[in-house]
């Protein structure tokens, strides 16, 4: 979960499924970037302002339980 106001992002929560680790990056103000990842699964999440404007970007990719 996110919270912004202000031009900034905070992150107030990151719960991971079942099965699923979750590691925070970054957590704020400028910038929160935050991973999900399993054995055979990887999801990113990046929130940030640009131009005033709250930007959210995903990634998500299958891998093989490969650390990189």
């Amino acid at each position: 979960m996110l919270a912004s106001g202000n031009g900034q992002v905070n992150l107030v929560s990151a719960t991971p499924r079942p099965g699923f680790s979750v590691e925070a990056e970054h957590t704020g103000p400028d910038e929160v970037e935050v991973k999900f990842e399993s054995n055979d699964h990887k999801s990113e999440l990046e929130a940030y302002f640009r131009d005033g404007e709250l930007r959210v970007e995903t990634e998500e990719e299958p891998h093989g339980g490969e650390e990189e």
